[in-house]
């Protein structure tokens, strides 16, 4: 699943999720046990690491697309899935 994400986020790249859709996704998963952590903060950091990552694009490095996969693959999981870890991405900062 995590690569059939990251194949749909390069040929669609305009399909991408934002952050907010993200957080929102992650917040209706109970089972995640997120805490006290609000959904805006949750939105703030995930914009914050995206424009890292777009930041450091210059270099060719392959983030923006490997962390808008993780954006697909997280709103398109179900909950035990992302509980179990499908999207996980020891190469990115989880946000």
């Amino acid at each position: 699943m995590v690569v059939a994400s990251l194949l749909l986020a390069v040929l669609f790249p305009g399909c991408t999720p934002n952050c907010e859709k993200v957080c929102k996704r992650l917040h209706e998963c109970e089972s995640l046990n997120l805490g006290d952590t609000p959904e805006g903060e949750c939105v703030l950091n995930c914009q914050l690491q995206e424009n890292a990552y777009e930041a450091a694009e210059v270099d060719d490095s392959g983030l923006v697309d490997d962390f808008d996969g993780l954006k697909s693959c997280i709103v398109e999981a179900t909950c035990a899935d992302l509980e179990d870890g499908v999207c996980y991405d020891s190469a990115l900062y989880s946000y």
